[in-house]
C-alpha cells in the first residue's frame, strides 16, 4: 500500500486551539500498522525534506506536523532524509 498521510496539531502544544485539539496517541496507531514509517519534522527545513522522501518512498508514511510556526533552527542549510540514517 503506497498510501501517505499528512497530519497536523501534533502533541500538546497547539496554541490557541485548545486542549481539544491535540494529537497524542498517533504515533501509537501507526506504528501498529505493519510497513507505515513515522516521520516528526521540527520545523520546516526538516518538514520539506520529509515532504520529499516520502513522495519518493514505496510504502505506506504518516507525517506527523506541529501546529505553531516556528523559526528555522537550520534555515541555510539543505538537507535529506535517508531512511536509514534520518537526516543528513
Amino acid at each position: 500500500m503506497n498510501v501517505k498521510i499528512g497530519a497536523t496539531h501534533a502533541g500538546i502544544s497547539v496554541g490557541e486551539d485548545g486542549a481539544t485539539h491535540q494529537c497524542l496517541e498517533d504515533i501509537g496507531l501507526m506504528r501498529e500498522i505493519p510497513g507505515m514509517v513515522v516521520i516528526n519534522p521540527s520545523d520546516d527545513v526538516e518538514a520539506r525534506a520529509a515532504v520529499q522522501a516520502a513522495y519518493e518512498h514505496q510504502g505506506p508514511v504518516y507525517m506527523r506536523f506541529g501546529r505553531w510556526q516556528c523559526r528555522s533552527s537550520m534555515t541555510d542549510r539543505i538537507i535529506s532524509l535517508n531512511w536509514e540514517k534520518g537526516l543528513s
